[in-house]
């Protein structure tokens, strides 16, 4: 997924006509948005995560849905689906608590395989800008995502 600069300045004038608002940050606009919603992170299922999110996820990462349930350790499919757990646990995208249920929605890992992905995730964000994009580009996917599942009630 390759979100360019372009791409978020539309999106972030998008939000702002829709709220009449010249003074907003993008963040501020989408917090917005959400509370406009009320989307509610903590709601979303496993279900909807493991039929929708997930698939939809693949699709924009050109991964098959055969490769990612495999037991390939390629890099870019591991970082993916570690960084997918980062967010899985994260309160703003399901906010799952527990380490199994995250495992469990993405690739069936076990609770240490979350563990070791969510301290993999948290090192990288705090010494790589590289990663930081693309976990924030993974965010506003996720971000999309989840805002199409509450208007279509998935």
């Amino acid at each position: 997924m390759d979100l360019k600069l372009d791409s978020k300045n539309k999106l972030l004038r998008k939000l702002l006509l829709f709220y009449k608002h010249r003074d907003l940050t993008i963040e501020q606009a989408v917090q917005k948005l959400r509370d406009d919603l009320n989307i509610k992170y903590s709601h979303i299922s496993e279900k909807t995560f493991e039929s929708y999110i997930i698939p939809k996820v693949l699709e924009e990462y050109n991964i098959t849905k055969e490769v990612w349930d495999s037991k390939i350790r390629k890099r870019e499919i591991v970082f993916l689906s570690q960084m997918l757990m980062y967010a899985i646990s994260e309160e703003e995208f399901g906010g799952y608590k527990s380490l199994s249920t995250v495992g469990r929605i993405v690739r069936n890992k076990d609770h240490a395989t979350v563990l070791h992905a969510k301290k993999t995730v948290s090192n990288l964000l705090t010494a790589d800008k590289v990663v930081v994009k693309q976990y924030e580009e993974l965010k506003h996917f996720l971000l999309k995502l989840i805002i199409n599942c509450k208007k279509r009630k998935i």
